[in-house]
């Protein structure tokens, strides 16, 4: 997978010393393949990214805060060395956070080869991790009452996702 991102932002020199330095540290993490993890609370979106070989380790790590407000940030930690970045960014909805995360994944140059979204409600159809197809989605807007702060996000998460990650 590859992201390309939106050609519209205007990379600040913040933004380059962040992707400069999480370029440095996940470049001595590139061996075998790679998942995106997400979980999308009301207001944040947490994600890791991990190596999946034999140890499993985790390669980036962060947190979009403050989703819908006019002071959203996104902090990243990367590989071992934890060395914390943060930058406000503009985050009007999960989306929005979603692609400053994939920014910041892309800044790595390490390709992804899942993303795995923790749903916070399956309803009674849907209650382990699975593969995302169109009849769960179906199912999922059919059972949006049942958590209405985060399945409409969470939705609209999975289909950004398909649409930049089309294979």
């Amino acid at each position: 997978m590859a992201y390309s991102g939106d050609s519209l932002v205007v990379e600040t020199p913040t933004r380059l010393a962040v992707a400069t330095a999480l370029r440095s540290s996940a470049s001595r993490m590139t061996v075998g393949p790679h998942m995106l993890a997400l979980n999308a609370g009301s207001s944040t979106l947490k994600f890791s990214l991990f190596s999946l070989d034999a140890s499993t380790t985790c390669v980036l790590s962060g947190v979009v805060d403050r989703i819908g407000s006019a002071h959203s940030t996104i902090s990243v930690t990367s590989g071992a060395a934890h060395e914390g970045k943060s930058l406000a960014i503009s985050a009007p909805d999960h989306v929005a956070a979603l692609h400053e995360v994939l920014r910041c994944v892309s800044a790595t140059n390490i390709k992804m080869d899942a993303v795995g979204h923790r749903i916070v409600h399956g309803g009674e159809r849907y209650r382990a991790a699975q593969r995302v197809d169109a009849p769960m989605c179906e199912e999922l807007r059919r059972i949006i009452d049942l958590d209405r702060e985060h399945l409409p996000s969470a939705l609209a998460m999975i289909e950004a996702i398909t649409v930049a990650f089309p294979e």
